[in-house]
């Protein structure tokens, strides 16, 4: 049986792990409002949302915007950075959340935990 070739780790380029501090979910109808377009959320946490961007290089890395998050008849004004791009194998920018007070957080928290039941 032939033997297969050695990898030695110092040969592995490294790269950047994202590390996630609290769950993430799908929120179906979850909207942000972003430089004046409004992006479905395909993934959703107080911390930061995953937006379905047709382009996503006319979003600038670490620029920050004022956003709104809508969903049904709610919404909530926050401030976010744009902080990932990807194009493969999904298409859009992920942003987080900056400069949150305690009641955005609040709100935030509670609008998540009612967009994660869908409506009947």
């Amino acid at each position: 049986m032939p033997s297969s070739p050695s990898t030695n780790d110092d040969d592995l380029p490294s790269a950047e792990v994202e590390r996630r501090r609290e769950p993430r979910g799908l929120f179906p109808g979850l909207s942000l409002s972003i430089a004046g377009r409004s992006h479905p959320v395909l993934e959703a946490s107080r911390r930061g949302f995953f937006l379905q961007v047709h382009d996503p290089e006319s979003m600038a890395l670490g620029k920050s915007h004022p956003a709104t998050l809508t969903y049904q008849e709610q919404r909530l004004d926050l401030s976010v950075e744009v902080v990932r791009k990807e194009i493969d194998p999904r298409r859009g920018i992920a942003v987080r959340v900056v400069a949150a007070s305690r009641e955005t957080d609040e709100a935030l928290r509670r609008m998540l935990a009612v967009a994660e039941v869908p409506p009947e």
